[in-house]
């Protein structure tokens, strides 16, 4: 969640006045509410003195910009690029240091692993926490990038989520250093690394479930952490361990050249990358036809979904809907919809 509507008005002379609604489940407090007794089903101004916590580098209150939720926890970014965490943290996915049941009330991540450190997995932190420019949070495990491109991950590393190429678990955010591409031509298994952020610049993040997903400056979009599903968009259904570049290819198996990747988003199972031009490509599960692809397709299509038993597409696919139109899944946009009329997107 981004800034618009967080913000809350403030009078003449006065102070930035951070303002956050919250609503949903509140246990482990992942809510940032200390005294709350119960779940909330109506959304609910966080109290003022939860709210006076929220401090910058000078002391003083800042706007929240950027919300992120994960599966028990949260985090909450502030203009000056203050983090914050809340809720579960026996994964470390809070970014506090150490392992903690949980954290009643928004907390600052202050301190990073730093070269010196990361090696050893040290738990005190030897490096500053750098201004963050944004944030995302899986079930266990939680990404910051910086202003200058800079990558932090930390949290549960199992399945390689954490981008770090080992599996193991940070209670600090880890400084990923490079990404990886294929090469052209070569086995699977042979990749070159780009340095992040002199060779890499990261831009964009986004926490699936038990993955990770990143966008460069460049719009080349690298994927990492649980498979299981053809979520990483990498051609298979294996975990990756680093940040691995994914290929685009046409309906004939061509490379596509010039994508540039501008948003993306996953779930439990599923991504998608929004390209520049206005395109959505999917991969992952489509079970539920959550990547809008369908079996209301050309015969070739047909006889591929009938061998792919569990709907599963692990490389980058655009909806066959947005180029024949034929469709029982199609895509419809629910921006700037009334609720009411959510019913009318067949």
């Amino acid at each position: 969640m981004r800034r618009e509507g967080l913000e809350k008005g403030t009078e003449e002379g006065a102070g930035p006045q951070p303002s956050l609604v919250v609503w949903g489940r509140a246990k482990n407090h992942r809510l940032g509410i200390p005294y709350a007794e119960g779940d909330l089903f109506q959304p609910c101004e966080l109290p003022k003195i939860v709210l006076d916590r929220l401090v910058g580098d000078q002391g003083r209150r800042e706007q929240v910009v950027q919300v992120s939720c994960g599966g028990s926890h949260t985090a909450i970014l502030l203009e000056g690029g203050a983090l914050y965490t809340v809720g579960h943290g026996l994964y470390g996915q809070l970014g506090l240091g150490q392992r903690i049941r949980r954290v009643s009330v928004p907390t600052r991540v202050r301190g990073v692993l730093g070269p010196e450190t990361s090696a050893g997995l040290s738990r005190r932190p030897s490096v500053s926490l750098p201004p963050m420019t944004a944030i995302g949070c899986g079930r266990y495990h939680s990404l910051a990038v910086t202003s200058d491109g800079r990558l932090f991950s930390w949290g549960g590393g199992k399945n390689g989520r954490l981008g770090t190429g080992t599996e193991l678990r940070s209670f600090l955010p880890w400084p990923v250093s490079h990404v990886h591409e294929k090469v052209p031509g070569q086995p699977e298994n042979v990749r070159r690394s780009l340095a992040i952020p002199s060779e890499c610049r990261i831009v964009t993040i986004e926490c699936g479930y038990h993955h990770s997903m990143v966008v460069s400056a460049s719009g080349t979009l690298y994927t990492c952490g649980w498979g299981a599903y053809g979520q990483l968009g990498h051609g298979s259904r294996a975990d990756e361990l680093s940040l691995l570049a994914v290929a685009f290819r046409d309906e004939h198996g061509n490379p596509i050249q010039n994508l540039k990747i501008v948003k993306v988003a996953s779930g439990d199972r599923h991504s998608l990358a929004l390209t520049d031009d206005g395109r959505v490509y999917g991969f992952g599960s489509n079970e539920y036809g959550q990547l809008g692809l369908s079996s209301e397709v050309e015969e070739v299509e047909e006889k591929k979904l009938a061998a792919n038993r569990e709907s599963i597409f692990p490389e980058p696919r655009l909806p066959p809907s947005w180029r024949s139109g034929r469709s029982s899944y199609r895509p419809c946009s629910l921006w700037g919809t009334p609720l009411s009329r959510f019913e009318r997107c067949r």
